[in-house]
């Protein structure tokens, strides 16, 4: 596993906490719409989105944890690179998902200066965690191995 491969892992794991959360609020949406008059007809029908609401509220937690611990074991790794500018663009570009174009303007570089730190940051990061990236990166497994 490349460096690169290992950090879009997190970033893809942000996007399926994000979809986690949209299916969660569309579940409350549908629980919420049951009319205000229940009877007997509609009793099961709530009973069912609730349950739903119930899947999606534990499925968007478990994405919650899988990212907390992906993004706290990424972050320890990043922040044992000696360049602090490598630091801040693999944190902000990966783990907090900003654009190249935002990491260019918070850092006050020039786009192409920050997309050429950050192939030297990746290879930074590479050459820093080799073993770490050959077993497979323990995060990665974490967000691969999804129920």
């Amino acid at each position: 596993m490349t460096a690169k491969e290992y950090l879009q892992g997190i970033r893809g794991q942000r996007d399926l906490l994000a979809q986690a959360n949209e299916d969660y609020l569309a579940a409350v949406a549908r629980a919420t719409s049951i009319s205000s008059s229940l009877d007997s007809r509609h009793s099961g029908d709530l009973a069912e989105r609730l349950v739903h609401m119930d899947n999606f509220a534990a499925r968007r937690k478990a994405e919650a944890e899988r990212l907390e611990a992906l993004w706290q074991e990424a972050y320890e790794k990043i922040m044992q690179l000696p360049d602090v500018r490598h630091q801040c663009v693999l944190i902000r570009y990966y783990l907090r998902a900003e654009t190249f174009e935002q990491v260019a303007v918070r850092m006050n570089y020039s786009y192409y200066h920050v997309c050429h730190l950050h192939g030297n940051a990746l290879q930074a990061f590479g050459i820093q965690h080799r073993a770490f990236l050959k077993a497979g990166g323990a995060g990665a497994k974490l967000a691969t191995n999804r129920n």
